[in-house]
């Protein structure tokens, strides 16, 4: 290809990529937005969308609330369970095994 044709399509490729990034960032935040409604209704609901879901990315992005509020000791009804955390040994093993540093941060 030639400087001239690449330079032409720039605008159209820009596009086109910026509909795909804004589609997965919505993808994304409906995600989350479920994710937390999960959280105050059963604490293990919400482990058990994040493996369903099977997305490094949300995975990425709620693990470090999911160990904050952990951390915190926050007071609720529904504690999270030695087995939920156990079912997430995989995706934490998977982050360990990333060459990603934010995933090695989280792990």
């Amino acid at each position: 290809l030639s400087r001239r044709m690449i330079r032409n399509d720039l605008p159209t490729n820009i596009a086109v990529q910026h509909t795909e990034v804004a589609n997965k960032l919505s993808r994304r935040l409906i995600q989350l937005r479920a994710a937390r409604t999960l959280w105050h209704k059963r604490h293990e609901s919400v482990m058990d969308h994040i493996l369903r879901v099977n997305d490094d990315g949300l995975s990425y992005d709620v693990f470090p609330w999911i160990i904050g509020r952990v951390r915190k000791g926050e007071k609720s009804s529904q504690p999270v369970s030695m087995g939920a955390c156990q079912e997430f040994m995989p995706v934490v093993l998977r982050f360990l095994h990333s060459d990603r540093d934010e995933h090695l941060h989280i792990a």
